[in-house]
């Protein structure tokens, strides 16, 4: 990867992150009272365009000016140190930290609260923060470790066995989620998702970008790698 790469890379994850940080502002603090919100109409949009945001930012590296490789390559790097990066800022907390959960959905609360809303109060299982909940993040979260065991590896030159850890990590993520969201129609006919359109986008988008993404980076991981062995 060149220099030149690294900072488009490095951009597009800045760019993610102040964005995000903007909308949550603006749906947290500014939007409620300027426009006289509740607490589940602002955390819906937020939670939609922080999602068209993360998908667009997540997809723009595989539109970079490089060779088709180099592209995969950014790719696979961002997938993967995003999904730590959204592990450790959001998913580990909510599970962790029981004030995020037990707070009232409230205006007085929405300022701090909404990053967390904006997904849960379309999804009660992560609203509730069920057993069932926690344990897809624990899983998620093992998961996860392949794919840092990856990117320690590949920043030590050992690329080969890199691409092993993120084909098994990439798939892992995608079992995960595919499973989450077979298991709520399946199991539980679709009650803990919100039914509105907005909420409906927030789950299908949010959980089927995962899964399309974990399985592509993984899949690029194995393209990668068997041209390396070839």
């Amino acid at each position: 990867m060149n220099e030149l790469h690294r900072k488009q890379l490095i951009r597009a994850g800045l760019t993610l992150i102040g964005s995000t940080v903007l909308l949550l502002v603006w749906w947290g603090s500014i939007a409620p009272s300027l426009l006289s919100l509740d607490v589940q109409t602002a955390s819906r949009y937020s939670g939609f365009t922080v999602m068209l945001v993360l998908i667009g930012c997540f997809s723009s590296t595989l539109l970079l000016r490089h060779e088709l490789e180099q592209r995969l390559r950014g790719f696979i790097i961002f997938w993967f140190v995003g999904s730590l990066f959204f592990d450790v800022f959001w998913e580990i907390p909510l599970w962790t930290i029981s004030a995020i959960h037990e707070t009232p959905h409230t205006l007085e609360h929405i300022h701090w609260a909404i990053i967390w809303w904006s997904y849960s109060l379309s999804d009660t299982l992560y609203a509730d923060v069920t057993p069932l909940m926690i344990t897809f993040e624990i899983w998620w979260l093992l998961g996860n470790i392949t794919g840092l065991i990856g990117l320690l590896k590949l920043r030590t030159g050992r690329e080969k066995e890199a691409l092993l850890f993120f084909i098994l990590c990439g798939a892992l993520q995608c079992y995960n989620a595919t499973v989450y969201m077979f298991m709520t129609v399946y199991v539980d006919h679709m009650e803990p998702i919100a039914t509105d359109f907005m909420g409906q986008s927030i789950y299908w988008g949010l959980n089927g970008f995962w899964a399309v993404a974990s399985i592509s980076a993984s899949a690029m991981s194995y393209k990668l790698l068997k041209e390396r062995m070839g």
